[in-house]
């Protein structure tokens, strides 16, 4: 399985699973071992976003002024994870997805509908660190769709989990996976 991740979902990753502390390197080698291997892709939607994030006014009182972009970005950049550019099934998928919400009132993004877009013509899940929406806005409502919605429309019918949803399926992938003695060779 492939998986797209938002910028929110990394944002909160870096935020939980301090790299820093040297506590988490096991799970920072395995995420970006995954991210190298584009079992996780980061759309360049994401790394734009990641590029210019602010950060909070104790963290940029604390940090030089050349630091603004966000952990999580320079984390990318250091590693040589590139981000996956936009191609023409991504462009036709955000078409899709535009016609499908013109009906609804969109909360999302440009950035968001073209992560959403690129989730679908990967026939990747969505990774996001958004609440899900259980019961989607009817046409005509003020309640705007996020993307865990959008991703439910059925022109759209992307898979959407969250960070944990993501763990665990990766650790059911893990379980079913059996390994030959040569597989490995």
């Amino acid at each position: 399985m492939i998986y797209v991740f938002d910028t929110c979902a990394l944002i909160e990753i870096r935020e939980y699973y301090l790299r820093s502390t040297g506590l988490f390197k096991h799970f920072w080698g395995w995420l970006l071992g995954l991210m190298h291997t584009r079992r996780i892709i980061i759309p360049d939607a994401v790394y734009q976003e990641l590029q210019s994030k602010k950060l909070s006014s104790s963290q940029t009182q604390a940090a030089p002024a050349e630091g603004k972009k966000d952990a999580f970005f320079k984390i990318l950049v250091a590693e040589g994870i590139p981000p996956l550019e936009e191609d023409a099934a991504i462009k036709t998928q955000a078409k899709v997805l535009n016609a499908a919400l013109s009906r609804f009132t969109s909360g999302l993004s440009e950035e968001d509908g073209v992560i959403i877009a690129t989730a679908k013509a990967l026939g990747a899940t969505l990774v996001t660190a958004e609440n899900p929406q259980e019961n989607l806005p009817p046409e005509g409502s003020s309640t705007p769709y996020r993307m865990p919605g959008a991703c439910k429309l059925p022109e759209v019918n992307v898979k959407c989990v969250g960070i944990k949803g993501f763990m665990k399926e990766i650790a059911k992938e893990r379980r079913e996976r059996r390994c030959r003695p040569n597989e490995l060779l």
